[in-house]
């Protein structure tokens, strides 16, 4: 018996994209940095690893494939998984930017640059050392690519940019630890619809 795709609620589908997947660290360089010197470095002593941005203004990148499976009529959404390196004071605040661009087949490869069309709000942070935080959804509208373009196989650049912070950032380091997507599945087969339950 097969089910059909009718008027069916769907999760979005999540992938993570870890910090150490953004570059790898070749001698003293970092592959992945759009802009500033942010570090790929353990986070204390807990095994975890995260870039280390000590300046309002630097940007961590990765370069992802446009998922394979995604209905592009719906948004794709990002969102930050962090954690402070050092005790701090009380309700700081980080707030990200997020930046992309497409690499299209026989077009330029160029850094991440078209802002979010929903960009992430300000997170206000543990004050504990090395306690997890996940910011709100930062947001790419639907509609930004066809199902030709995804098909094609065309590759998305991604910034996520420290754009403001309270913390006294040279002495009380932020990391990212890296980014968590989202978004829903193409429909394959059925004269259904497909509705986004937790749509942006």
């Amino acid at each position: 018996m097969s089910l059909r795709d009718r008027n069916m609620d769907w999760l979005r589908k999540h992938v993570w994209v870890p910090a150490a997947s953004f570059g790898k660290v070749i001698s003293t360089d970092q592959i992945g940095i759009s802009t500033g010197t942010p570090a790929l470095l353990e986070i204390g002593a807990t095994g975890y690893d995260g870039f280390k941005v000590d300046a309002a203004g630097e940007i961590a990148s990765f370069v992802m494939l446009l998922p394979f499976d995604m209905d592009p009529g719906f948004s794709l959404k990002f969102r930050v998984h962090g954690t402070a390196e050092d005790a701090h004071t009380a309700s700081d605040t980080v707030t990200f930017k997020g930046t992309y661009n497409n690499a299209k087949r026989a077009a330029a490869v160029v850094e991440a640059a078209t802002v979010f069309d929903t960009d992430f709000a300000a997170l206000t942070i543990n004050d504990t050392a090395a306690i997890l935080d996940i910011s709100g959804w930062g947001v790419i509208n639907a509609d930004k690519w066809t199902r030709a373009e995804i098909e094609a196989g065309h590759l998305i650049a991604v910034g996520i940019e420290l754009d403001a912070t309270t913390l006294t950032i040279a002495t009380e380091n932020y990391c990212i630890i890296g980014v968590e997507y989202s978004y829903v599945v193409q429909l394959t087969r059925g004269d259904g619809s497909v509705r986004d339950v937790d749509a942006a």
